[in-house]
């Protein structure tokens, strides 16, 4: 893993840090030339409130991306998020499907309600179908870790047998769906609503001794909930127009504002000069913080490329049934040049030359631009069993002297373009630079 880490004194000077490193790493993957995604995601347990990662789309990925047909919305699994239609919303009570359990601390119950139409038209529902980080910010402290269709009644049929030392409810939080118009039906038929589903289990539910707290917002966004996974086809919520579709993606890099997560309580200070800025951050954590004179929570960010996993992705990801194929900037050399026999060694060193000598131009690093060029001078072999060898590295441009040689003519093949031609000899370095510049 290749890390960075990032610390500045305030929130601007971070947040151009952040910028700044994201857009090294799009320079990074723009310079591999395979078609990536750069999601919106959700920070999880590193912290902080931004982070993007990045992807290769790939049938052997470990992750689901999702992206808009029209738009450039694309946000990771725990992020995605899907636009609301007008004929979608006022469904009744009786539309719903619901799911029964508890806070983390057994103390407070929770009932979520979601559109049957998400679910096959079925009456409990199995949370791992429900959005897990949609459920979290609505309610931080609902436990999610008991799955399976009623599966959420063992606890309180258990804490019920259970007599004495049983968990005492003092709350009924219920999660509603944005689309279902329960509120306007009232409360009395959500709370019979649970009274059924716990009879239907054998259970008394006596909801006069129980706080009742209503959640229809999104907590972080302020937008209303909507606590089913999107489905492919679903609207985009980034435009009007666009649909939602999904691919299987390996995660390659990912970029982290951490702001003052780990900074503030670890008290980790840095001492600023009364024109230096804001101070980093202005949470309940920073503000409770005791800092003197002008010192500061350093704003951090955290950052990383996965680089033994990124040269197993691109192997995946551009190989085919004759090998590996390598970009031109990952590739062990750029060009290697095969000689048919050894008596075209000669001609395939003097091209091998040609091919090397620098250009007029410069690099970004500001030295003359130069291909990396190999021959395969190997003696014992067959030009057949080169050009597999060729493939099955990965070479991105293979350069054949074969018997054209004699009317001025070389092969030159891309496996990745398509590329299989006879051109002159004078316009092969120019032609090769051509092919390159697309790998």
């Amino acid at each position: 893993m290749k890390d960075l880490y990032t610390f500045d004194a305030n929130a601007d000077d971070a947040m151009k840090t952040y910028t700044d490193v994201k857009q090294a790493y799009v320079n990074f993957f723009n310079e591999l030339k395979i078609k990536y995604l750069v999601a919106d995601a959700d920070s999880g347990a590193m912290g902080g409130n931004l982070s993007h990662e990045f992807h290769f789309a790939s049938p052997a990925g470990e992750d689901n991306v999702w992206s808009c047909d029209t738009c450039s919305y694309v946000a990771n699994e725990e992020l995605v998020a899907r636009r609301i239609d007008s004929n979608e919303i006022n469904m009744s009570l009786n539309q719903s499907a619901s799911w029964l359990g508890t806070t983390v601390d057994k103390k407070s119950l929770v009932l979520v309600l979601v559109p049957k139409t998400d679910l096959h038209d079925t009456t409990t529902v199995d949370v791992s179908k429900l959005n897990s980080n949609s459920l979290k910010r609505a309610l931080p402290s609902i436990d999610l870790s008991i799955s399976g269709e009623g599966g959420s009644f063992v606890p309180v049929q258990s804490e019920v047998s259970a007599g004495e030392g049983a968990p005492v409810r003092t709350a009924l939080h219920i999660l509603i769906d944005s689309r279902i118009s329960a509120l306007r039906e009232g409360v009395e038929p959500l709370l019979a609503a649970v009274t059924q589903s716990f009879a239907s289990h054998g259970l008394d539910a006596d909801f006069s001794k129980l706080s009742l707290k209503l959640v229809t917002t999104d907590l972080s966004t302020n937008k209303p909930l909507i606590l089913n996974n999107p489905r492919p086809g679903d609207g985009c919520p980034s435009c009007p127009t666009g649909s939602l579709k999904v691919d299987r993606a390996v995660e390659l890099g990912h970029t982290f504002y951490l702001g003052t997560r780990y900074s503030a309580p670890l008290n980790a200070l840095v001492e600023v000069p009364k024109s230096g800025g804001s101070p980093a951050t202005t949470t309940d954590e920073v503000k409770s913080h005791e800092v003197a004179g002008h010192r500061v929570p350093i704003s951090m960010g955290c950052h990383g490329i996965g680089i033994s996993r990124l040269i197993g992705a691109i192997a995946s990801v551009l190989s085919d049934s004759s090998g590996l194929n390598w970009p031109r900037v990952v590739a062990p050399y750029e060009v290697i040049v095969v000689p048919a026999n050894p008596a075209m060694f000669e001609a395939a060193e003097a091209m091998q030359t040609i091919l090397t000598r620098p250009f007029s131009s410069k690099t970004a690093d500001g030295e003359a631009e130069q291909l990396d060029v190999v021959l395969d001078d190997r003696e014992a072999q067959q030009l057949g069993y080169k050009l597999k060898d060729a493939d099955l590295i990965g070479y991105p441009v293979i350069v054949v002297i074969g018997r054209g040689w004699k009317n001025g003519m070389v092969e030159v093949q891309c496996r990745r373009l398509g590329v299989k031609e006879e051109i002159e000899k004078e316009k092969l370095r120019t032609r090769v630079r051509e092919l390159l510049g697309q790998l």
